[in-house]
């Protein structure tokens, strides 16, 4: 057998660290999309804090996706230093941001399985979307399309998507609210991206930054999933769905009014139109 690449190496440690507990039931629910401080700043939540919520929210597992960041080895430092007591299972991914492909003004993130890092990508400020999935394929990771529809920057676009190749949309998000959710849910089901025979697959992850909120949204797999390689096989199969969890939801707006002030805004300014460009100086 040959010699390990850096990554194998760094993933054989976490793996072997890692066994989980099938409680004779092959499903397994994973929160997808998760941040800890300090890799995120905006994250009030650290590591043994976002594992010890999970555990206890009845979870399998925890993917740590941190923005524009891959914690492999802060994962490792957690199993050493800590009493880690092997319940669940943790995995790394990383929240990229990415220019928007509707509007250069605004950004959409891509939950990223599979890599160490982005590459030479890492270094560049919100790089395109279509270069940063093309590095994803080139890889051989996968990437989910992160909360389509944040009411500022939706990305529902049936031929954008084919055009970059993406077919997994994250349809619950634990920080959005219903309406925003059940939007991506309705496009999921009544899409078929191009080369597929099924409509678009889709996920569930809280987005949490704070412990109470891990296990508000995750995903439920048909089959066990044991190491990263195995996440990345089964998110490209799509042999999973999207839950809820049973904590409340973030508050829904407070009239149907702004609701449809809401998807005015994205469809008529932020949507990507080839005939009518936005004029970008209006959102100056």
């Amino acid at each position: 057998m040959g010699r390990l690449s850096p990554l194998q190496e760094q993933r054989a440690k976490i793996q072997d660290c890692i066994v989980i507990e099938l409680k004779g039931n092959p499903e397994m629910n994973i929160d997808l999309h998760t941040h800890t401080s300090p890799q995120s700043p905006d994250s009030v939540m650290s590591i043994p804090q976002a594992v010890a919520r999970a555990e206890s929210a009845g979870l399998d597992g925890i993917c740590i996706t941190n923005h524009d960041h891959f914690s492999f080895h802060a994962v490792e430092m957690f199993i050493k230093n800590h009493k880690y007591n092997n319940k669940i299972k943790i995995f790394v991914g990383g929240e990229i941001t990415c220019e928007s492909p509707v509007n250069p003004h605004f950004t959409n993130h891509l939950l990223v399985f599979g890599l160490e890092n982005m590459g030479e990508l890492a270094s560049r400020f919100r790089p395109p979307m279509r270069e940063v999935m093309k590095y994803v394929h080139e890889k051989n990771g996968v990437a989910v399309l992160a909360h389509p529809c944040h009411q500022i920057g939706e990305l529902l676009d049936k031929e954008i998507f084919d055009q970059l190749g993406i077919y997994i949309l994250e349809t619950l998000n634990g920080a959005r609210t219903d309406y925003e959710n059940n939007r991506a849910g309705k496009f999921a089901e009544q899409n078929i991206p191009e080369g597929k025979e099924i409509s678009y697959f889709q996920t569930g992850g809280s987005d949490s930054h704070h412990e109470r909120h891990v296990g508000r949204c995750f995903t439920r797999f048909e089959n066990p999933v044991n190491t990263l390689e195995e996440l990345v096989c089964e998110l490209k199969n799509g042999n999973y769905k999207p839950m809820r969890g049973n904590i409340p939801e973030m508050p829904q707006p407070p009239s149907s009014l702004i609701k449809r002030v809401w998807h005015f805004i994205n469809k008529k300014l932020f949507t990507y139109k080839r005939k009518n460009p936005v004029d970008v100086n209006l959102l100056d």
